[in-house]
């Protein structure tokens, strides 16, 4: 069984016959991997789960997921949403910082709305990095059409789904937060998501930059989930496929106030595909990893540029992983021009900016309604 040598137990696991059940663990290994250095229990009367850890400078250990925990004196949430579903208590989403030993939290605080169900019934944390300072950035899945955002954030509200058990519920969708050191206040907090909703089975991940910018990758059923400067700008499933051949990785990058896009992007096929993973470089690239069904997913530069899948059989058949990187800033031109001379034999000044890398296509030089000419751009430069 599990090893109970220096485990404590920050809450009571629960009897898995009393309701659907079980505990989220944390685990800290010695640096030789041969002994514990703590082990605990997350655990609440019903299901909680560790979705997500992350490490901080010192060796503070944060973790989200859905549950029941124990929230800190001054935590920003003590107490989780009203979620209910047929009589049952759902997961709320959680966020928590352990002490150096593991023995208790720093902080443990919900994260969710007090109508926090949704169509697919409940609330999850699911991916969490923390900067320098001790910021937690936080993503998940809500259908709470009152989860706490903050005012000016990029997305303020939910999309309404319908009615379940006599509550109004919202389509479960993504969420962006960026919680104080002390987890005691938002410093933003942001829906993130489109009208169609949002997968509930597969939670999204979040990285930082060191400017604070956040990048989140996940998975959406929506054909009008938010993009800009985006690679791929919709859905490449065919119009009016259901749910199960409906869902689309999407990559997304915040700016560091939560007030906005740099860019975002489905990246998927004509079936269903799912962002996991996300990481970036001190150069701006994104790297993303997941799992696809569909068989025209978008490769280039591959390892493996086909899929392995059974094209006979594609509902039934295990997908197939992913690596994706893209680049640096999104492609960004700023044309100027000043009128056109009244002598035509004048040469007409027009400028471009390009701004990112590793970025390739072309620029047209416009004269009003004229081309003047076409100028390729490779690696963030005007050839």
């Amino acid at each position: 069984g599990f090893p109970t040598t220096a485990v404590v137990t920050l809450g009571t696991p629960p009897y898995l016959y009393d309701c659907y059940g079980g505990y989220g663990l944390v685990v800290k290994l010695n640096p030789d991997g041969a002994s514990v250095s703590y082990a605990t229990y997350l655990a609440g009367s019903c299901l909680t789960t560790v979705d997500d850890i992350a490490v901080d400078s010192v060796g503070h250990a944060y973790v989200v997921g859905g549950g029941q925990i124990t929230t800190t004196p001054g935590a920003f949430q003590a107490t989780r949403g009203n979620a209910v579903t047929g009589g049952t208590l759902t997961a709320g989403a959680y966020v928590a910082k352990l002490n150096l030993t593991g023995t208790g939290f720093d902080y443990a605080t919900y994260l969710g709305g007090s109508d926090g169900i949704s169509v697919e019934g409940y609330e999850r944390a699911t991916g969490i990095a923390v900067d320098s300072a001790g910021n937690a950035f936080v993503t998940g899945i809500t259908g709470a059409l009152n989860f706490p955002v903050t005012p000016g954030a990029f997305q303020v509200s939910n999309y309404i789904w319908g009615t379940v058990y006599g509550y109004v519920v919202g389509w479960s969708t993504n969420f962006v937060t960026k919680l104080n050191p002390q987890g005691s206040a938002l410093i933003y907090s942001t829906y993130l998501g489109g009208s169609g909703g949002s997968d509930g089975a597969v939670g999204g991940r979040i990285a930082i930059d060191l400017a604070g910018n956040a990048y989140v990758t996940g998975n959406t059923t929506s054909a009008d989930f938010p993009v800009k400067n985006a690679f791929q700008t919709k859905s490449p499933v065919p119009s009016g496929a259901s749910n199960v051949l409906g869902t689309d990785a999407f990559v997304a990058k915040l700016n560091p106030s939560g007030t906005g896009l740099v860019f975002s992007t489905y990246l998927g096929g004509g079936m269903n595909d799912y962002g996991t993973r996300i990481a970036v470089d001190a150069a701006g690239n994104t790297y993303v990893a997941g799992y696809t069904y569909s068989p025209d997913f978008y490769v280039t530069n591959s390892f493996q540029g086909s899929s392995g899948a059974n094209l006979n059989n594609p509902l039934y058949n295990a997908p197939d992983a992913f690596i994706a990187k893209l680049s640096g800033e999104p492609l960004d031109v700023a044309l100027t021009s000043v009128p056109s001379p009244s002598n035509t034999s004048q040469a007409i000044t027009l400028t471009a900016a390009i701004q990112g890398n590793s970025w390739t296509g072309s620029v047209a030089f416009q004269d009003g309604p004229t081309t003047l000419s076409v100028v390729p751009v490779t690696d963030g430069a005007a050839a």
